[in-house]
Order: C-alpha cells, then sequence, then structure tokens
C-alpha cells in the first residue's frame, strides 16, 4: 500500500495562488497543438496535455515573480515514462520541477 502521508503536502492546482485558469486554457491549446498523438475526438492523451499546460502556467508565472530555485518548486507524481519525457523536454531549462515514480510504498526522483 502506498504511504500516502508522504503525499501530505498537496494541494489542488486551483488553490495555488500563482495559477491562472485564463492563461492555463491558452497553454492547454499551444500544448495540444504542439505535441502530436493527441485528439479531442478520440480521447486520448488530454490528461498528458493538461500536466504539460499546468507545469507551464505555473513556469510562465514563476518566471514574471522572480521565483528562486530554492522555493519549493514543482513536483509531478507519475509512473508514465511518455509523460516524464515530455516533462523533460519542454520544461528541460527549468531546474525547480521536480518528477517522482511510485517507489513500492513510496515514490523517488525519476
Amino acid at each position: 500500500m502506498l504511504n500516502v502521508t508522504a503525499l501530505s503536502n498537496i494541494h489542488l492546482i486551483s488553490e495555488v495562488p500563482e495559477f491562472s485558469i485564463f492563461d492555463f486554457y491558452i497553454n492547454y491549446k499551444d500544448m495540444l497543438n504542439k505535441h502530436s498523438g493527441y485528439s479531442f475526438s478520440n480521447l486520448t492523451g488530454l490528461g498528458d496535455i493538461s500536466l504539460l499546460a499546468a507545469i507551464k502556467t505555473l513556469v510562465a508565472k514563476q518566471s514574471k515573480l522572480a521565483f528562486s530555485e530554492s522555493d519549493d518548486g514543482i513536483e509531478v507524481y507519475t509512473d508514465d515514462t511518455g509523460l516524464i519525457k515530455r516533462i523533460r523536454s519542454e520544461f528541460s531549462q527549468y531546474k525547480n520541477i521536480f518528477i517522482y515514480r511510485p517507489d513500492g510504498n513510496s515514490f523517488k526522483k525519476a
């Protein structure tokens, strides 16, 4: 069973002050057009696009607010290898995005 106490500090993205739903929709459209293999008509890959758009929204806001790399950063918990590759490719210049994979009863950095 997964150790959920390690995840007790997780917040809904809509509760993060830096998050703008307006910017998210713009980034969603951009990510949907940029990455192939996703489709509204087939409803494929929309979760990946949502995560990429959410990360882009937070990263853009952090850049405007001059957040430092010492801040908490953005944490993504996934076991999806394709998504991990897309996040690394899309946001390789940002050092405060941390990806974690399930590892038995906990998570480890991917």
